[in-house]
């Protein structure tokens, strides 16, 4: 397979490449970046681009040949200090590409890293990152709406609750179980969402991302 990941230089984007690039099912991974990155491997593509809101024919048409996306960009509630570059960076540029892929009307699986208490509805009234929860909900049922109206254009919204560093100890992992993830494992469970999405839902929850996170290791995954 081959496979698309945005955010390569990210926490979460990080642990997702590193993932893919050990999985012998994945023929080459193709990252789309505003900056180069180090890592470097035979099966590893490396396309800069600095303007996530506007896609070339050239690689609209070479994303298109993949067989899935794995999309980690995202932004913070530090972000929410600027509503537009907020909006841009969370709902603009991933439906950007969505559609641009959706055009071209091949067979694709979109996995968008969406968040814990993302609302579709855009009616939430806790003020706790409301404006997050909103666009997340937003570039979800945007993107399910896509996905209805193309077909073999399947998308899998992951919503995760707290994500953990690697490095975080085995009991604060257990007593975090409920709402947080080692970046390991949802790196492990976004990936099984792009290569065997029959395995999740479209809304992934975070109890369903640890289950698929627990399930083992795919055919042809290397430790």
């Amino acid at each position: 397979m081959r496979v698309v990941l945005t955010g390569a230089t990210g926490f979460v984007g990080g642990a997702v490449l590193a993932r893919l690039l050990a999985d012998e099912r994945v023929e080459e991974v193709t990252a789309l970046t505003r900056r180069p990155f180090a890592t470097t491997s035979p099966r590893l593509t490396t396309v800069v681009h600095t303007d996530f809101t506007v896609w070339s024919d050239a690689v609209l048409g070479e994303v298109a040949a993949h067989d899935a996306l794995i999309w980690t960009i995202g932004a913070t509630a530090a972000d929410e200090a600027d509503p537009d570059a907020h909006e841009r960076l969370t709902h603009t540029t991933t439906l950007a590409l969505a559609r641009g892929i959706a055009a071209r009307h091949r067979p694709v699986v979109f996995v968008y890293l969406s968040g814990m208490g993302a609302d579709p509805t855009e009616t939430a009234r806790l003020s706790w990152e409301r404006r997050t929860r909103h666009l997340k909900g937003r570039t979800e049922r945007d993107l399910q709406a896509l996905a209805g109206d193309t077909p073999g254009f399947v998308v899998r919204c992951a919503r995760p609750g707290g994500v953990l560093p690697a490095s975080t100890s085995p009991l604060v992992r257990l007593l975090l179980v409920p709402i947080a993830l080692p970046v390991d494992d949802l790196a492990h469970a976004l990936v099984r969402c792009a290569l065997e999405p029959a395995a999740a839902p479209p809304t992934v929850h975070h109890a369903a991302l640890r289950r698929l996170a627990a399930a083992g290791d795919g055919p042809g995954q290397r430790r």
